[in-house]
């Protein structure tokens, strides 16, 4: 006799995960008595103890871009200011 358990969730949310389930071999003795086999003693054809789930691949995760901290350059004017900023240029803004 095969005794086989429910499959449990799935190890992993995407990227290819398993699922496990216990597949056992047991043989019936008198009064319903049951006993373990070996693996090795279990019929070629047992059902899979493992299966692949969740085979699609994971959403890309958001990344914000860097932001430069503190590394403005401000100049001031009556009527402009100007910041320089780092890896990105410069902005003006008319007051």
């Amino acid at each position: 006799m095969i005794a086989v358990s429910e499959w449990s969730k799935c190890s992993k949310p995407c990227a290819g995960g398993l699922k496990e389930r216990r597949v056992e071999c047991k043989q019936i003795m008198a009064q319903e008595h049951k006993v373990e086999w070996p693996a090795s003693m279990c019929p070629s054809n047992t059902p899979p103890d493992k299966k692949p789930c969740n085979g699609k691949a994971c959403a890309p995760e958001y990344q914000k871009p860097p932001i430069p901290g503190n590394q403005l350059d401000l100049h001031l004017s009556k009527s402009e200011a100007k910041f320089a900023i780092p890896q990105t240029g410069f902005c003006s803004v008319y007051i």
